[in-house]
């Protein structure tokens, strides 16, 4: 199962760096408009950002493959990293708070994590990929990193 995870992640990887690459077109995000879509990988989920120049804010609603269904905010800090901003560099600060879900034993899980990765701007659409490190401080105080590509629509 990890090793179609990291295959999948690694052909998205390189995909997102040939048309980063092979593609000159001008990116079309305002102050305020809500990106939605989806986030494949370790977690899968639904992904909505609103894009503030500063500070912009991330959530996913996402689902482990062991039943542990989950929600990470963060705060999100870009960098452009060429002349048509279209491709950017993003970082950020953020929590999660899960539940795992065991027959007749649920566990709340709460933690601290961060967020950093590549996006690339084709007018409205994003596409993403990137990587979550997370820290559990409730049940286990265990570390483990997640992540995935996906893409967003902005409106």
């Amino acid at each position: 199962m990890r090793n179609s995870i990291r295959s999948s992640l690694t052909i998205a990887l390189f995909t997102f760096i040939f048309i980063a690459m092979t593609h000159q077109v001008s990116a079309q995000r305002q102050a305020g408009d809500v990106g939605l879509g989806v986030q494949i990988g370790q977690p899968t989920g639904v992904s909505l950002k609103i894009y503030n120049p500063g500070a912009s804010t991330d959530f996913l609603a996402a689902w482990d493959w062991d039943n542990f269904l989950f929600l990470n905010i963060h705060a999100i800090f870009d960098a452009s990293l060429n002349d048509a901003h279209t491709i950017h560099f993003f970082y950020g600060p953020g929590g999660f708070i899960g539940i795992h879900q065991n027959p007749g034993n649920n566990k709340i899980d709460l933690g601290l994590s961060g967020n950093f990765g590549l996006d690339f701007l084709i007018q409205n659409f994003e596409i993403f990929v990137q990587a979550t490190p997370r820290l559990s401080l409730k049940n286990t105080n265990n570390f483990n990193i997640g992540g995935g590509a996906g893409f967003r629509f902005y409106f």
